[in-house]
Protein backbone atom coordinates (compact mmCIF):
# COMPACT_ATOMS: atom_id res chain seq x y z
CA UNK A 1 0.00 0.00 0.00
CA UNK A 2 1.26 3.42 -0.84
CA UNK A 3 1.06 6.43 1.45
CA UNK A 4 -2.03 8.60 0.89
CA UNK A 5 -0.86 12.02 -0.37
CA UNK A 6 -2.06 14.90 1.80
CA UNK A 7 -3.49 16.92 -1.09
CA UNK A 8 -6.20 14.37 -1.97
CA UNK A 9 -9.89 14.34 -1.08
CA UNK A 10 -12.05 11.21 -1.28
CA UNK A 11 -15.53 9.89 -1.86
CA UNK A 12 -16.54 7.05 0.46
CA UNK A 13 -16.72 4.86 -2.67
CA UNK A 14 -12.90 5.09 -2.99
CA UNK A 15 -12.48 7.75 -5.70
CA UNK A 16 -9.88 10.43 -5.04
CA UNK A 17 -9.79 14.05 -6.22
CA UNK A 18 -6.73 16.28 -6.49
CA UNK A 19 -7.55 19.99 -6.79
CA UNK A 20 -5.17 21.45 -9.38
CA UNK A 21 -5.82 25.10 -8.53
CA UNK A 22 -6.97 26.13 -12.01
CA UNK A 23 -10.60 25.12 -11.57
CA UNK A 24 -9.73 21.54 -12.49
CA UNK A 25 -9.75 18.35 -10.45
CA UNK A 26 -7.84 15.17 -11.33
CA UNK A 27 -9.67 11.95 -10.40
CA UNK A 28 -8.63 8.34 -9.79
CA UNK A 29 -9.39 5.40 -7.48
CA UNK A 30 -7.74 4.81 -4.12
CA UNK A 31 -4.80 2.51 -3.66
CA UNK A 32 -6.93 0.56 -1.21
CA UNK A 33 -9.63 0.01 -3.86
CA UNK A 34 -7.19 -1.15 -6.54
CA UNK A 35 -5.61 -3.51 -4.04
CA UNK A 36 -8.96 -5.11 -3.24
CA UNK A 37 -9.97 -5.35 -6.90
CA UNK A 38 -6.71 -7.02 -7.89
CA UNK A 39 -5.02 -6.87 -11.28
CA UNK A 40 -6.91 -4.42 -13.49
CA UNK A 41 -7.44 -5.60 -17.06
CA UNK A 42 -9.74 -2.94 -18.53
CA UNK A 43 -10.66 0.70 -17.90
CA UNK A 44 -13.60 2.42 -19.55
CA UNK A 45 -13.04 6.18 -19.40
CA UNK A 46 -15.50 9.00 -20.14
CA UNK A 47 -15.31 10.98 -23.36
CA UNK A 48 -13.64 14.40 -23.32
CA UNK A 49 -16.45 16.97 -23.25
CA UNK A 50 -18.82 14.68 -21.33
CA UNK A 51 -20.69 16.14 -18.38
CA UNK A 52 -19.86 14.69 -14.97
CA UNK A 53 -22.24 14.94 -12.04
CA UNK A 54 -21.07 14.55 -8.47
CA UNK A 55 -21.66 11.07 -7.03
CA UNK A 56 -22.80 9.64 -10.38
CA UNK A 57 -21.15 6.87 -12.38
CA UNK A 58 -18.71 8.16 -15.01
CA UNK A 59 -16.23 5.31 -15.66
CA UNK A 60 -15.67 1.58 -15.09
CA UNK A 61 -12.65 -0.42 -13.92
CA UNK A 62 -12.50 -4.16 -14.47
CA UNK A 63 -10.13 -6.64 -12.86
CA UNK A 64 -9.59 -10.37 -13.01
CA UNK A 65 -11.92 -10.59 -9.99
CA UNK A 66 -14.74 -8.17 -10.82
CA UNK A 67 -15.73 -4.82 -12.24
CA UNK A 68 -16.74 -1.64 -10.49
CA UNK A 69 -18.26 1.68 -11.44
CA UNK A 70 -16.21 4.81 -10.81
CA UNK A 71 -18.11 7.85 -9.55
CA UNK A 72 -17.22 11.47 -10.17
CA UNK A 73 -16.44 13.32 -6.94
CA UNK A 74 -17.46 16.66 -8.49
CA UNK A 75 -19.71 18.07 -11.20
CA UNK A 76 -18.30 19.62 -14.35
CA UNK A 77 -16.96 18.88 -17.81
CA UNK A 78 -14.40 16.19 -18.60
CA UNK A 79 -11.44 18.04 -20.13
CA UNK A 80 -8.83 15.27 -20.20
CA UNK A 81 -8.60 11.50 -19.86
CA UNK A 82 -5.60 9.27 -19.21
CA UNK A 83 -5.71 7.43 -22.55
CA UNK A 84 -2.56 5.48 -21.61
CA UNK A 85 -4.80 3.36 -19.34
CA UNK A 86 -6.49 1.83 -22.40
CA UNK A 87 -3.28 -0.02 -23.26
CA UNK A 88 -1.93 -0.39 -19.73
CA UNK A 89 -4.73 -0.44 -17.11
CA UNK A 90 -2.34 -2.01 -14.60
CA UNK A 91 -0.81 1.47 -14.20
CA UNK A 92 -3.56 2.06 -11.62
CA UNK A 93 -2.30 -0.97 -9.66
CA UNK A 94 1.27 0.29 -9.88
CA UNK A 95 0.71 3.99 -9.06
CA UNK A 96 -2.89 4.74 -8.04
CA UNK A 97 -2.16 8.29 -6.86
CA UNK A 98 0.26 9.25 -9.64
CA UNK A 99 0.35 7.90 -13.19
CA UNK A 100 -2.85 5.93 -12.49
CA UNK A 101 -5.09 9.01 -12.59
CA UNK A 102 -8.19 8.50 -14.74
CA UNK A 103 -9.66 11.83 -15.85
CA UNK A 104 -9.69 15.58 -15.22
CA UNK A 105 -12.88 17.54 -14.54
CA UNK A 106 -13.30 21.29 -14.99
CA UNK A 107 -15.37 21.95 -11.87
CA UNK A 108 -18.72 23.70 -12.22
CA UNK A 109 -19.53 23.81 -8.48
CA UNK A 110 -16.50 24.18 -6.22
CA UNK A 111 -18.67 23.85 -3.09
CA UNK A 112 -18.87 20.10 -3.78
CA UNK A 113 -15.18 19.82 -2.84
CA UNK A 114 -16.12 20.66 0.77
CA UNK A 115 -18.26 17.50 0.96
CA UNK A 116 -15.33 15.18 0.19
CA UNK A 117 -13.29 13.39 2.86
CA UNK A 118 -9.75 14.57 3.46
CA UNK A 119 -6.89 12.23 4.30
CA UNK A 120 -7.58 12.45 8.04
CA UNK A 121 -11.23 11.40 7.62
CA UNK A 122 -10.71 8.31 5.43
CA UNK A 123 -11.38 4.89 7.02
CA UNK A 124 -8.44 3.40 8.93
CA UNK A 125 -8.43 0.32 6.65
CA UNK A 126 -7.42 2.53 3.70
CA UNK A 127 -4.25 3.62 5.46
CA UNK A 128 -2.90 0.28 6.70
CA UNK A 129 -1.98 -3.09 5.29
CA UNK A 130 -4.31 -4.71 7.79
CA UNK A 131 -7.08 -6.88 6.39
CA UNK A 132 -9.29 -6.02 9.37
CA UNK A 133 -12.21 -3.83 8.45
CA UNK A 134 -12.72 -0.42 10.00
CA UNK A 135 -16.32 -0.39 8.76
CA UNK A 136 -19.29 -1.32 11.00
CA UNK A 137 -20.42 -4.96 11.23
CA UNK A 138 -23.38 -4.58 8.84
CA UNK A 139 -20.94 -4.11 5.98
CA UNK A 140 -19.18 -6.88 4.12
CA UNK A 141 -16.66 -8.35 6.54
CA UNK A 142 -14.62 -10.08 3.82
CA UNK A 143 -13.17 -6.97 2.24
CA UNK A 144 -14.49 -4.20 4.46
CA UNK A 145 -16.41 -2.50 1.68
CA UNK A 146 -19.96 -1.21 2.15
CA UNK A 147 -22.87 -3.22 0.78
CA UNK A 148 -23.55 -0.35 -1.65
CA UNK A 149 -20.22 -1.10 -3.31
CA UNK A 150 -21.05 -4.78 -3.69
CA UNK A 151 -24.40 -3.91 -5.28
CA UNK A 152 -22.46 -2.01 -7.93
CA UNK A 153 -19.89 -4.74 -8.37
CA UNK A 154 -20.38 -6.94 -11.39
CA UNK A 155 -19.72 -10.65 -11.43
CA UNK A 156 -17.47 -12.51 -13.84
CA UNK A 157 -20.45 -12.94 -16.14
CA UNK A 158 -20.99 -9.19 -16.14
CA UNK A 159 -17.34 -8.62 -16.97
CA UNK A 160 -17.44 -10.99 -19.89
CA UNK A 161 -20.68 -9.43 -21.13
CA UNK A 162 -19.06 -5.99 -20.93
CA UNK A 163 -16.04 -7.23 -22.86
CA UNK A 164 -18.24 -8.74 -25.54
CA UNK A 165 -20.28 -5.53 -25.74
CA UNK A 166 -17.08 -3.52 -26.29
CA UNK A 167 -15.55 -6.01 -28.72
CA UNK A 168 -12.66 -6.95 -26.44
CA UNK A 169 -11.33 -10.44 -27.06
CA UNK A 170 -8.80 -10.71 -24.20
CA UNK A 171 -11.39 -11.36 -21.48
Amino acid sequence: MSEIPGDLKFLKSHEWARVEGNGRVTVGISDHAQGLLGDLVYVELPEVGATAKANEQIAVVESVKAASDVYSPVSGTIVEVNSALADKPETINEDAYGDGWMFVVEVSNSDELNELLDRTRTPKAWKTKSTESSFPRYENATLGWPFSFWRRLRTYAGRFAACHRHGISRC
